[in-house]
Parts: structure tokens; C-alpha cells; sequence
């Protein structure tokens, strides 16, 4: 049996803003024994997700929940490089391994899925916190991005231009600081930068960049963003289907009566127009990435035996 200390209830108030997660520290100061721990590792109701790290069984894994559990295994890190981009928002393509800075004195051996960063360059490391996770901050996680990822870096920049996270001015002068000989990074956020305005269309909402992503991540059917239905225009129509995502952000949708209305209206046309219409918020798309996906692919699976678009 448990130690009578062990607080389950606890437990779970604990993981929930680690994103599920409970280290073996924390769990043996919630008055668990060593004994529990693995017991409970055993039987599945702990996972382990890297050493010392692990997550409370049921709770969903997410690319946000593997890059905390790296910060977590390792205290004094920051996520950065192509998981830093993924926190920010930006359709990075695999985060495995994950990748962390450390403190260069820190002398930590390797870590199984986890990438150790010790950079020479130790500028704008203070650590920011978002969405629970301990990241580089938005001008220096493009610059490490491009030292990786140098072909990711455009689509980096679009996002997080777009989502209010830096301006280019900001990059620019960010670029002046870090800019010397050897610094891995410099050339692909410059020429990124240089052809910015030329190539970027930025979508009507950093939601629905996300979307996009979200759907390429969980491998849903592709979707066409901004398509023409039923006379609106759409956020998404999952193609050769009458399956129509829209996005909703509370600033937007709630706070205007008038968008409110209208916004009714079209849902009201487009389900009278036989389209099945998947609502798809901020707070559920960062909170509940699974059950959003379960809920747009058993609408897939509903229509696929007669998947016969609605005229648009």
C-alpha cells in the first residue's frame, strides 16, 4: 500500500501546471517514498518521460509536456533552439531531441532525448516563462533557430512577427548585438529578415497559424486555409469534405456584439448548408490538443463513407 503521506489529490494539483508532469524531488516532498515511486512506475500510473521526470498516467502528451520534462530533468536549463521556436508558436518539424541550454559550468553528462547547448554567445539567456516552460526569449531563439535550423528560420520569423513577439527593428538590433566572428545563426535570420517584407502574408490571426500546425502535427487531413463557403469565408475546409474549422479567439468573437451576431449567422448558413462546423479556441488548442483532434477526426470518420463536398 502507499505511504498514508501520499496525497493523490495532491499529486495531481502538483502536475497540472507542470503540464502532467511530477519530478522525483517533488514527489517524495508530497510524502511519497522511493518505494511508491517506482511501485507506481510499475503499474503505469507514473510514466516515465526522462530521468527523475515523469508523467501522471492519462494526462495527454504534448510537445509542450516533453519540452518541460527536459527543463524539469535538468533544473538550471532553458529551452531553446527548435523547441524554444515550438513554444513560441512557430511549425518547427520534429523536436526530438529536445533542446536546452545550460548553464556552461553546469557539467552535466548526456541525457537521453535531450540536446545539451553550451553557448559561447551568452546574451539574452535570461530565462522567460511561457506556458509554464522556462524558454529563451523570442529574439534569441531565432538566432540560435538558425544556427540548427537555418531553413526553418523564415516561417519562425513570419509567426512570431505576426503573433507581437518581436518587430523586425528589434531583430535588427539584436543582430547588432550578437553579430561576431563564429556566431552560427547571424546569416539565416538576416537574410530572412532581408526578404521578409517581400515574402511573407501573414494570416488574420496568430490562431490560425497555429491550426495549420496543429494539423500537420497530429496528421489530420490536409485543410484549405480561408476557403470559400456557402458564400463565407472560412478559417479552414478540410479538403474533399464538408468539414469546416473555424477559430475563435475571445477578442475577437466575444468581445464584439456585432462579429458575435454575424458570427452565429454564418454557423446557422453553413450547417443549413450541410457542413459539419468544428469550433476551435485558443484556450482548447494550447490546453486540449487531443480531444481536438479526436473531435475533428471522428467528425472525418462520420462523413467519410459519403465525403460528397456541399457545394461552396
Amino acid at each position: 500500500m502507499d505511504r498514508p503521506h501520499l496525497d493523490h489529490r495532491a499529486l495531481e494539483a502538483h502536475a497540472r501546471p507542470q503540464h502532467g508532469l511530477v519530478t522525483r524531488t517533488g514527489f517524495l516532498a508530497l510524502g511519497g517514498s522511493s518505494a511508491t515511486w517506482y511501485r507506481m512506475l510499475r503499474d503505469g500510473r507514473l510514466v516515465m518521460v526522462f530521468d527523475r521526470v515523469a508523467r501522471l498516467s492519462g494526462s495527454p502528451e504534448t510537445p509542450a509536456q516533453r519540452i518541460r520534462a527536459a527543463t524539469l530533468a535538468l533544473p538550471d536549463s532553458i529551452a531553446s533552439h527548435r523547441s524554444a521556436a515550438t513554444v513560441w508558436g512557430a511549425a518547427i518539424c520534429g523536436i526530438d531531441p529536445v533542446d536546452v541550454i545550460v548553464a556552461r559550468q553546469a557539467g552535466r553528462g548526456p541525457i537521453g532525448g535531450i540536446r545539451l547547448h553550451h553557448p559561447r554567445d551568452r546574451g539574452d539567456l535570461r530565462p522567460v516563462w511561457w506556458n509554464g516552460i522556462p524558454v529563451t526569449n523570442p529574439l534569441r531563439t531565432l538566432l540560435d533557430l538558425g544556427a540548427v535550423a537555418p531553413h526553418e528560420v523564415v516561417g519562425a520569423l513570419e509567426c512570431f512577427v505576426v503573433a507581437g513577439w518581436c518587430r523586425p527593428t528589434a531583430l535588427d538590433a539584436a543582430l547588432a548585438r550578437h553579430a561576431r566572428p563564429g556566431r552560427n545563426g547571424i546569416g539565416a535570420l538576416r537574410r530572412a529578415l532581408r526578404d521578409f517584407d517581400r515574402e511573407v502574408v501573414a494570416p488574420d490571426s496568430v490562431l490560425e497559424l497555429r491550426v495549420a500546425a496543429f494539423l500537420r502535427r497530429h496528421r489530420l487531413p490536409p485543410a484549405t486555409f480561408h476557403a470559400r463557403v456557402a458564400g463565407f469565408e472560412v478559417d479552414f475546409l478540410i479538403d474533399d469534405s464538408p468539414i469546416v474549422l473555424e477559430c475563435e479567439g475571445w477578442r475577437v468573437h466575444g468581445r464584439d456584439r456585432e462579429q458575435f451576431e454575424f458570427d452565429r449567422a454564418r454557423h446557422a448558413s453553413l450547417v443549413a448548408a450541410g457542413h459539419v462546423v468544428v469550433r476551435i479556441t485558443w484556450r482548447a488548442l494550447t490546453t486540449e490538443p487531443e480531444r481536438i483532434a479526436t473531435e475533428i477526426r471522428d467528425a472525418v470518420q462520420t462523413w467519410a463513407p459519403h465525403l460528397t463536398r456541399p457545394p461552396r
